[in-house]
């Protein structure tokens, strides 16, 4: 597999939950936005991003997440 990337604007809410708004750059994998998406709305419990109340923010604020994958080869010649 060769490298690859996603780019999305997320709206990141008080609960540390966030969502989709706009995919900037697909990854080639087309699931890669939908995995991404799940991950993002997962349960409260396991939220990808902390609280508002922890760092003092406002309840929703607006990211941009690039998420880059590498394949690194672990063999040495």
């Amino acid at each position: 597999m060769k490298d690859d990337e996603v780019v999305v604007v997320a709206d990141v809410f008080g609960d540390g939950l966030a969502q989709i708004a706009e995919v900037v750059e697909p990854s080639s994998d087309r699931r890669a936005v939908r995995e991404l998406e799940k991950a993002l709305k997962n349960d409260p419990n396991f939220a990808p991003f902390v609280p508002a109340n922890y760092d003092k923010r406002s309840d929703t604020v607006r990211v941009i997440l690039k998420i880059n994958r590498v394949d690194i080869q672990t063999h040495t010649k």
